[in-house]
């Protein structure tokens, strides 16, 4: 089976356990609440990614474990009469990529069309395992991917779980 995504290198600043942090990037149409434990960077190397992305970074645990956040411009606007093509488009990369039929959930973040899916076993990290959001703001698109790996899922999970009950969009890129 092919990795989705795997960080080969993560450095950054980290900060206190107990803090809560903002994802409010510029450049980002969406904004989410992390734990302050992860580090952010952009010091972020992919095994296989969904195509050439603007922008990569990293909010992480660990290599392996960690929120990957990247920014695409789309070819074609998404809007609400195209989106279910738009999901069966990204439903046949994240097939081809993970090596196992995979379809998006439908996930609300605002009026924006978004979806979740769910990668297990990936070949790389060693037993990782991926929890995908794909929020589509026009041309753009925001892939997060939570991964992580069997000593790091508990934790990793509990981020990713925080980032989506907090993912909203902020009206602009």
């Amino acid at each position: 089976m092919l990795p989705v995504l795997a960080v080969l290198a993560l450095a950054g600043c980290g900060s206190s356990d107990e803090e809560v942090e903002r994802f409010d990037e510029a450049g980002y149409g969406i904004t989410f609440e992390y734990p302050g434990e992860l580090d952010r960077t952009e010091d972020v190397e992919l095994s296989e990614t969904a195509g050439q992305a603007e922008d990569t970074l990293a909010l992480g645990l660990s290599d392996e474990s960690a929120i990957f956040v990247q920014r695409y411009r789309l070819q074609q606007e998404v809007t609400d009469q195209n989106a279910d093509a738009a999901r069966r488009e990204i439903d046949a990369l994240l097939t081809r990529l993970s090596g196992s039929d995979v379809e998006g959930e439908p996930l609300e973040v605002g009026d924006l069309p978004s979806f979740r899916y769910e990668l297990e076993r990936l070949e790389t990290p060693e037993d990782g395992r991926s929890t995908i959001v794909v929020v589509l703001d026009g041309r753009t698109e925001y892939f997060l991917n939570c991964q992580s790996v069997p000593d790091e899922r508990d934790e990793l999970e509990q981020a990713c779980d925080q980032m989506i009950e907090t993912l909203e969009p902020t009206g602009g890129a």
